[in-house]
């Protein structure tokens, strides 16, 4: 993990109990003797940039994807090995023997060896280019006092006319992978953004769990402050056991919201500590970011709508299909038509020199040649897969296209909730904060108003939840506002450039 993560290993046997929030240290002294018998665990301070950093480097989601990603490589460069040459090298020997006659009288006896060798390459107008050389032909027969040595050089091409023919054509296949390979760039992409935007859920679920943490300690501390005052009164006879009651059933609750809460907190450590490889599951994680002061840019359906279009990996997912299946619609019509081949070749040879050596000199020399020049045509007759394959071809395009249709009105109603989302959240987070506010000032008269008598417990301890109900909503009013700014920056695909995260190069 990063450095400020590693250093919480390191320095755990130091930091001990010191190591927890200051923040918390105030409603730590307030807290009774059954809470802080939990031991407080050694901490590190992570911002939400430090915890995307070890996410991409460390998350088993990226990880995964690296090797999609390479295995698409691969695949590409296997397509594009079509049309590198192939060599191939060939040797035989032969022997043959017969008798003559009526009686063993004559016996011929026969033996040749050869060795040859090929390179064939394949164009991309669809013809095929073969050059073959027979450079070592030796022929003993038992009527012959010496072997007879031979040579022979041949260039053949064979070009499809119709079906088959053409640059477009023959290149398609090597087209749709290079999309294919585009894809899986705009998958890994997708991948990266839905890793961030999994860390920015985590990370301020922990700090809205975090928050409320401290808001039910925070409960706590003015229930245990209006029980001991209570309790003070009951020994010096003001009041009676049977008064006291209420006031103790309010402190043992906010007891009961607090251990509750902890175990939040905790679970939400852990869910954002998955995220970053899951490793030092000791060592508390605290969310140092303040997001609700952050500026927020004031968006409009139409310019994310605008952005979403420009970056979109989806939106160019779909293009591509729609490109992938016009190319299955011209590869389909292709096959429509008829095989036409036009084939020729071209040789040389020499044959009969005594010498291996001299078929060098001999096959430069002589007359010997040979070409010939074809055409093979195949026409296919009724009904065929050929025909239904087009059908098909023409059936998914426009399948694409109505996909891409879809998602483009989809989209625009996808942005225009997100910016609608924006705007309820950042006016529910206006009208928390003054609910608290209210609160709090409601809840000090009526401690006033307690201290005097004027109020029961139970006016009072409802007070209290009434405070704590509004704080919780200010705090998930926060957390509402952060979640939609992360939808719409997620359609948007905007994520990864406001952390300074790179895309491999292709």
């Amino acid at each position: 993990m990063s450095r400020h993560y590693l250093r919480a290993t390191i320095l755990t046997a130091s930091l001990g109990l010191a190591a927890t929030l200051p923040a918390h240290a105030a409603a730590a002294a307030a807290t009774p003797a059954s809470l802080a018998a939990t031991p407080a665990r050694p901490s590190i301070n992570l911002t939400i940039a430090e915890a995307v950093d070890i996410a991409i480097k460390k998350g088993f989601a990226v990880k995964l994807q690296d090797i999609t990603l390479l295995n698409s490589r691969e695949t590409y460069n296997s397509a594009k090995l079509e049309y590198k040459p192939t060599m191939s090298v060939s040797a035989s020997s032969t022997g043959s023997q017969s008798v003559s006659g009526t009686t063993a009288q004559r016996n011929d006896h026969n033996d040749g060896q050869s060795v040859s060798a090929s390179v064939s390459q394949k164009i991309p107008t669809g013809a095929t280019v073969s050059l073959t050389s027979t450079f070592l032909s030796r022929t003993n027969t038992a009527n012959t006092s010496t072997p007879s040595y031979g040579r022979a050089l041949t260039l053949a091409v064979s070009q499809p006319l119709l079906k088959g023919a053409g640059t477009k054509f023959n290149l398609t296949a090597l087209r749709n992978s290079k999309i294919a390979l585009d894809q899986s760039f705009l998958t890994y992409k997708t991948s990266l953004i839905n890793t961030v935007q999994a860390v920015e859920n985590a990370y301020t679920t922990l700090k809205t769990a975090r928050d409320q943490f401290d808001i039910a300690r925070q409960t706590l501390a003015l229930a245990k402050t209006t029980y001991d005052e209570q309790v003070t009164r009951r020994d010096a006879g003001l009041i009676t056991d049977i008064a006291l009651l209420q006031n103790e059933n309010t402190y043992i609750g906010s007891q009961n919201t607090l251990t509750t809460r902890e175990l939040a907190l905790r679970t939400a450590e852990d869910n954002l500590r998955m995220l970053l490889g899951g490793q030092d599951f000791d060592i508390g994680i605290i969310p140092t970011d303040d997001l609700s002061t952050e500026q927020l840019e004031t968006k409009t359906a139409e310019s994310s709508y605008r952005l979403v279009l420009e970056n979109g990996a989806d939106y160019k997912n779909r293009k591509f299909a729609v490109e992938t299946a016009e190319s299955g619609v011209y590869t389909a019509k292709n096959a429509l038509k008829p095989t036409v081949n036009l084939t020729g070749s071209v040789s040389t040879s020499d044959s009969g020199v005594d010498t291996w050596g001299s078929t060098y000199r001999h096959i430069s020399e002589s007359n010997n040649y040979g070409w010939n020049v074809g055409v093979a045509v195949s026409v296919p007759l009724g009904e065929r897969n050929d025909r239904i394959s087009y059908r098909r071809a023409l059936n998914n395009l426009e399948s694409a296209k109505i996909s891409l249709q879809q998602y483009e009105q989809q989209t625009l109603v996808d942005v225009r909730a997100a910016v609608n989302n924006i705007t309820t959240a950042q006016r529910s987070l206006e009208l928390s904060t003054r609910q608290v506010t209210l609160a709090e000032r409601t809840y000090e008269a009526d401690k006033q108003r307690f201290d005097v008598g004027s109020i029961t417990p139970r006016t009072l301890s409802q007070s209290l939840n009434d405070l704590d109900t509004q704080r919780l909503a200010l705090v998930q009013a926060k957390l509402n506002l952060r979640t939609a700014v992360y939808n719409l920056r997620r359609l948007e695909q905007t994520t990864l450039e406001r952390y300074n995260i790179k895309l491999p190069a292709e």
